[in-house]
């Protein structure tokens, strides 16, 4: 007998556009999506208390700049003198403002080239520049008489005496005394003849600070003498004074 062949059966594929493909290729797309959440977790949420944690110490810090910022501000303001309110180039030595403190043998005191040279002795400020302020001057000692001679600012003057800063480059020393003869500290520095230094002295209550270039070298409180005027000497020496300025 022939065998008769099985025709094989028809296969029937859902039409492109079909509900049945709709669906079908929906049902993928869920899927994959579903798979993608798994795959890829959502980031932590960060706990309430920790954000207002990191708030509160943005603000504590914009505080504490605020009250820093402020009481630099008032100091500034009201303890630091900083305007000026006296100076001179020398361009001429005026008699009006400028008097004879002290005379000394050879005594040499004149203005030339915007420099005072002051040679045994001393000069002051006729002018009042109240009682808490900063001295700066350039002081240059170009010759001593012997090896003590030293130059200077004279502050805090009055009837019961004044402080002086002292230079002497032949001793590398800086010296603050009250004047008459009481030492109040004496420091070694290096220094040089012929040399320019920025000096200045700040006077604030019983507060006294002196400075050479810009760096502290003496500090200190004493309540010796509360008030007075300014000037510039010389002893045993010629020194060049430069740029005096009080502020």
């Amino acid at each position: 007998k022939e065998k008769v062949k099985k025709k094989p059966e028809k296969i029937e594929v859902p039409a492109e556009g079909s509900a049945e493909m709709i669906e079908k290729k929906y049902e993928e797309v869920m899927k994959a999506e579903e798979k993608e959440a798994v795959s890829e977790p959502a980031s932590p949420e960060v706990p309430a208390e920790k954000k207002r944690s990191t708030v509160l110490i943005v603000i504590g810090v914009l505080i504490f700049l605020f009250v820093v910022i402020a009481v630099v501000g008032f100091y500034y303001l009201y303890y630091l003198p900083s305007q000026v309110v006296f100076s001179d180039e020398f361009e001429t030595l005026d008699s009006r403002v400028w008097g004879m403190l002290r005379k000394g043998d050879n005594l040499l005191v004149k203005a030339q080239g915007g420099e005072l040279v002051v040679r045994n002795g001393a000069v002051y400020l006729k002018r009042d520049v109240g009682n808490d302020y900063i001295i700066e001057c350039g002081v240059n000692v170009i010759g001593v008489s012997d090896k003590n001679g030293w130059g200077g600012i004279i502050f805090r003057m009055g009837t019961s005496g004044s402080y002086i800063l002292q230079l002497a480059p032949d001793l590398d020393r800086i010296v603050l005394r009250r004047h008459p003869g009481y030492l109040i500290v004496r420091k070694d520095i290096k220094l040089e003849k012929g040399r320019w230094y920025l000096v200045a002295v700040k006077a604030e209550g019983e507060n006294l600070a002196c400075f050479i270039n810009h760096k502290q070298i003496i500090g200190i409180k004493d309540i010796g003498l509360a008030k007075g005027g300014v000037g510039l000497e010389s002893g045993n020496a010629t020194v060049l004074f430069r740029d005096f300025v009080i502020k």
